[in-house]
């Protein structure tokens, strides 16, 4: 089912900013969505167990379309537009009649909708139903925005590369998503990739680099050997790249060098017999790639 991801000021309940929110939402969104098979979200309406703004940024990314409602001039509704405006995607600007916009945007088509003015909400019904109608069933739809203008007027490419969805192919990922940096729940982690081997460094609960990674990347498996670069502190580990977890993350582990040799964690991962439930193996999940805004087409 395609997606309407709603940006609006929500305000605490009998608030202004709520009555327009709600009114908006149920009488205009709601109905036209329904129509059309789509499913509309706003941001207090998420119930998922992860992060909330996580979720939000989310949303505001892979959305079919997304309606900003600009009334108030609010600050997280700016910043959460300009996510959206960095994609490409369909982005309809809303805001209540008589209501001045900033200069960055003035230019840009805005559809003015008075939220207690009947006949304010059957015409903007209407036009609103047409764009979004027109916005889902174009394939590659985009609209004009200031980032999009300028992207234009000077020749450049820049391409949003998130990581891979985790509704894609599940199996091992390309090669070439490994170079760069990763978080992770120990630190930041780079590593740079070498054909079947790749090497690294780690922060591990502090602001500089204090360790050392080298490994091979095998079928399904990073398998590394891990150091302090200042101190005797050594080991193994491995992440398990075969299939990404709910939230798109990498499950792995690091073990002390009385658990395992490198040898012999990799002839345990072949016959799939990790011990993870020892003493001395302490959980290691890449939560994914830092994303990357690039330029002349390129991806991550």
């Amino acid at each position: 089912m395609k997606t309407c991801f709603f940006i609006t000021p929500i305000g605490k309940p009998g608030s202004y900013d709520r009555k327009r929110s709600d009114t908006i939402f149920h009488f205009l969104l709601e109905k036209i969505c329904e129509k059309h098979k789509i499913k509309v979200i706003r941001a207090d309406k998420i119930n998922e167990p992860t992060s909330l703004i996580n979720n939000i940024i989310g949303k505001i990314i892979s959305a079919d379309i997304v309606i900003c409602d600009l009334s108030g001039n609010n600050p997280n509704v700016f910043y959460e537009m300009a996510i959206r405006h960095f994609t490409g995607k369909p982005i309809i600007h809303i805001a209540q009649i008589d209501k001045p916009l900033p200069f960055d945007i003035n230019d840009f088509y805005t559809l003015f909708i008075d939220h207690s003015d009947g006949s304010s909400l059957k015409d903007a019904e209407e036009r609103l139903e047409e764009m979004i109608k027109r916005s889902v069933d174009t394939k590659d739809a985009e609209t004009s925005n200031p980032i999009i203008v300028f992207t234009k007027l000077n020749n450049l490419s820049i391409t949003f590369s998130p990581l891979q969805s985790k509704t894609e192919d599940s199996s091992t990922p390309k090669k070439s998503i490994w170079t760069g940096k990763w978080i992770s729940n120990f630190g930041d982690v780079d590593i740079v990739e070498n054909e079947d081997s790749f090497s690294g460094k780690y922060q591990y609960y502090s602001k500089s680099y204090i360790g050392e990674l080298n490994g091979r990347i095998l079928d399904g498996f990073i398998v590394f050997k891990w150091n302090w670069i200042d101190s005797p502190k050594n080991g193994v580990g491995y992440w398990d790249i075969r299939n990404r977890g709910s939230n798109g993350e990498f499950k792995g582990g690091w073990y002390g060098v009385r658990s395992y040799s490198y040898e012999g964690l990799i002839e345990a991962i072949t016959q799939d017999k990790v011990n993870k439930t020892d003493k001395d193996h302490y959980p290691w999940i890449l939560y994914g790639k830092v994303s990357e805004y690039l330029q002349s087409g390129g991806s991550a």
